[in-house]
């Protein structure tokens, strides 16, 4: 994805500086963190003698109790709201084009053996196969393809359910579309085709229902819960442990002069 996005000399600056306080504050903050679960521990055992005891909890441990778990919220809260404005932040280093490219990314093991366009390195799935079905499709004489419109329908269905298991309501709407998307390729105009044969190959696809409906779920709850979970960009690059790497990417992008060496800018003498 890195060689996809073609980051600038200083988006990799600003990322490298960004993870480097947000290091530094991620620790601060775990300290706090670790005190306020430190003195909730120690308010509830005091509390579960006092009621193991079967006595009334005095006023003075009901206060404690109050400002424990007062001071608790407070320190959760400001982890919440710095950590939105950092994957604010993280979001707003990518231009827009480049947060396309990391919304739709989807990691795998081993890249596709297609690499002719660097940002699809790392998809799941590689659609050269899919546009190969398209394309000989397209060149059937008409009653060719209406002869093998069902058998290329079934074939996909018999690959389809291997992978899925499918109502019978769901294996019939799926045949239906597959029908009126083949019919559709068929019909158009070849530099249409063309232009348009990667966002065809992912329409050729099955889409899962549930998936779909996870993903707009997801998307609701990142506007009712901002803090909850974090947007690819943040996911991707809001994380420590990607800072060498931009270095050595930043490193190669001054080129070869002596500018930065291990993460450290070298000073002239």
């Amino acid at each position: 994805m890195l060689n996809g996005l073609h980051l600038t000399q200083e988006q990799l600056e600003k990322l490298i500086k960004l993870n480097k306080k947000y290091e530094e504050t991620a620790a601060d903050y775990e300290k706090k963190f670790r005190k306020a679960l430190e003195d909730e521990k120690a308010v509830l055992t005091e509390l579960e003698e006092v009621v193991r005891k079967n006595k009334p909890i005095p006023k003075r441990l009901r206060d404690k109790i109050h400002k424990v778990e007062t001071r608790s919220r407070e320190v959760k809260r400001i982890v919440d709201e710095t950590n939105v404005k950092f994957i604010k932040t993280t979001e707003s280093l990518f231009t827009e084009e480049q947060m396309e490219v990391i919304k739709d990314f989807q990691p795998c093991t081993i890249p596709p053996k297609n690499l002719s366009d660097p940002v699809r390195v790392g998809q799941a799935s590689d659609n050269e196969r899919v546009i190969n079905i398209m394309r000989k499709i397209r060149d059937m004489p008409n009653h060719m393809f209406e002869a093998n419109i069902e058998n290329i329908v079934n074939k996909h269905m018999e690959h389809l359910t291997k992978k899925k298991r499918l109502s019978d309501k769901e294996k019939q709407a799926e045949k239906e579309r597959l029908r009126g998307f083949l019919t559709m390729v068929r019909n158009m105009e070849e530099v249409e085709f063309e232009i348009n044969k990667d966002k065809l190959a992912e329409e050729y696809k099955w889409k899962d229902q549930a998936k779909e409906l996870r993903k707009e779920l997801d998307e609701v709850s990142k506007v009712r819960h901002p803090n909850r979970g974090q947007s690819k960009a943040a996911k991707y690059f809001l994380d420590p442990k990607i800072i060498p790497v931009l270095e050595e990417r930043l490193e190669k992008a001054k080129g070869d002069d002596g500018k930065l060496r291990s993460g450290k800018r070298s000073r002239k003498k």
